[in-house]
């Protein structure tokens, strides 16, 4: 039985991958759901560029490891968050933090590597939290990647009942940019979104 359910496992992570690569890593976007939500203006006064993490792949007792986030006032966008990085955020925003979450509606993840996205799932649970006791609707997380991220999302939100995300993927953001629907959509005050590749070689 243990061979015949670790094949089924396999052989639907082979599935989910080879979806995802069909699907250029881009999954429907919910229009319902998220089209409602207004642009806020662009404010340099009120723009911050915070560093929440910015050790290596162990964090430190002083640095943890990569997150940075970028605030449009009340709305901002998270690129990347390795482990802990939730628990920077309540350090860094105190009570603020569930307002915080719930403007969260951007993370651009760089790769794979687990100190770069190994606390997203955490903020993903912990911000339909914070619209909960906050009594918000939130729309579905944006989130930018690698396809086989979406591959580990797919299996872990099934089993821990993560909150649905609009997921695109690196490639596809780099060639054509991240849809300005989509863009609009997240209420930040942004009119075109790309990544760039960059060589992440260890000397």
């Amino acid at each position: 039985e243990a061979a015949a359910a670790q094949g089924d496992f396999l052989a639907g992570l082979a599935a989910a991958t080879a979806s995802a690569q069909l699907n250029d890593g881009v999954l429907p976007w919910s229009k319902e759901s998220s089209l409602s939500r207004v642009p806020v203006s662009f404010d340099p006064r009120t723009t911050e560029l915070i560093f929440l993490g910015t050790g290596a792949s162990i964090p430190g007792k002083y640095r943890n490891v990569s997150a940075i986030m970028l605030r449009f006032g009340d709305m901002s966008l998270l690129m990347d968050g390795g482990e802990g990085t939730l628990g920077q955020m309540y350090r860094q925003f105190g009570l603020d933090t569930d307002d915080v979450l719930c403007g969260l509606n951007l993370v651009s993840i760089s790769h794979i590597h687990a100190d770069h996205q190994s606390g997203i799932i955490s903020i993903l649970l912990e911000r339909e939290a914070a619209a909960q006791r906050l009594g918000r609707k939130v729309p579905p997380m944006v989130v930018i990647g690698p396809t086989s991220w979406l591959t580990f999302f797919k299996y872990l939100g099934a089993a821990m009942q993560i909150p649905e995300i609009s997921f695109f993927g690196t490639n596809s953001v780099m060639r054509r940019g991240l849809p300005g629907h989509v863009l609009h959509a997240t209420g930040l005050p942004v009119e075109t979104l790309r990544t760039h590749p960059v060589n992440h070689s260890v000397p």
